[in-house]
């Protein structure tokens, strides 16, 4: 049978007459080959409580039994299928086709504490000028250990955000959100949050050209249109495991350096003091994107990078140092970083 034949499918394309029914609560679930992890994660959504306006699975081209499983669930979980694009395309894929006025996105190795979304999404039909709202989460490592993942000793800029307090949610004020969100981290996950339909309208989807950062880069655009609100409790649990997407170091820097470009080129509404911090923020993701390309050994890429790099910035010591080195034999850098190391 094929994906057309198969009356669970729908193109991600596909438009619906009710598509703009104000239904409450969409659950999208972008998935790729993860059909194990996956029954987990639905069974949570059903377990929570919730009655969510609907669960969207996209399957991102998978090519173990995701559909047979997501078919088991019946009719509380639709499932559409599509050629494989990455999770950016899946999620956008499963927005297209949402009907709720609040969106949560809830990766597939995860799952949902009971009722996360009710007083969440109750708190944004009381505010209407909160956008996005997001929450701790309980985070789980590879030996099963579990540990909240807003700590304070962890996130010291974020617990010093400047936030009004409205019915126990903090409700950051703009500017400064958005300058942490920038220099400081991504305080916002997928499975911690829920988001305006209409925000999303404003901020645009996610970046399918991107692959790591993507999910940085939308909340980064969310704070520049709309307030974020934080409810310090967790509503889900979050595993980590060595399939993360975000365990790719060298796809997690080279986005990293194309978001910041995006961020200082792209039109957002930065003040002349934060667009020169981002800009020296991306000056020094820029050099490691280089370093890092030479630390593995990939010379090319190094000399490309630097290169660039020096285009941009100007031709610093170091930068000049390196890229002179990529034209080394490579026994000859072998040595040269192992009396670099050793002079410490």
């Amino acid at each position: 049978m094929t994906a057309s034949d198969n009356p669970l499918d729908s193109s991600p394309n596909e438009t619906h007459a009710d598509a703009s029914v104000d239904a409450g609560v969409s659950v999208i679930v972008p998935t790729y080959n993860r059909a194990a992890r996956l029954r987990t994660c639905l069974q949570s959504v059903i377990d929570s409580g919730e009655s969510c306006a609907e669960v969207i699975v996209v399957d991102d081209g998978s090519e173990d039994d995701t559909r047979e499983l997501v078919k088991g669930f019946g009719s509380a979980v639709r499932y559409v299928y599509q050629s494989n694009r990455g999770p950016s395309a899946a999620r956008n894929a499963g927005v297209r086709l949402a009907r709720g006025r609040y969106i949560a996105f809830l990766d597939s190795d995860d799952r949902l504490l009971p009722a996360p979304y009710s007083r969440v999404a109750a708190f944004l039909d009381s505010h209407p000028e909160v956008g996005v709202t997001f929450t701790d989460a309980l985070v789980t490592d590879a030996s099963g250990v579990s540990s909240r993942a807003f700590r304070r000793a962890h996130l010291e800029t974020f617990w010093s955000l400047p936030y009004e307090t409205a019915e126990g949610f903090k409700v950051f004020e703009p500017a400064a959100f958005l300058r942490a969100m920038i220099l400081d981290r991504n305080y916002v996950g997928m499975t911690i949050s829920l988001i305006r339909r209409s925000a999303l309208d404003r901020s645009g989807l996610f970046d399918e050209r991107l692959i790591g950062y993507e999910e940085w880069d939308l909340f980064v655009r969310l704070a520049a249109a709309v307030r974020f609100a934080y409810l310090d409790e967790p509503t889900a649990i979050i595993e980590k495991h060595e399939s993360n997407l975000s365990g790719d170091l060298e796809k997690m820097v080279v986005s990293g350096v194309r978001v910041l470009e995006k961020f200082l080129d792209g039109g957002l509404d930065l003040s002349d003091d934060l667009r020169r911090a981002t800009a020296d923020k991306l000056n020094a993701m820029s050099f490691d994107a280089a370093y890092h390309a030479f630390v593995r050994g990939d010379a090319v890429t190094a000399r490309q990078r630097f290169a660039a790099y020096m285009k941009r910035w100007g031709a610093s010591v170091p930068a000049l140092a390196y890229w002179s080195s990529t034209w080394l034999p490579s026994r000859q850098v072998k040595r040269l970083r192992e009396w670099k190391a050793r002079l410490g």
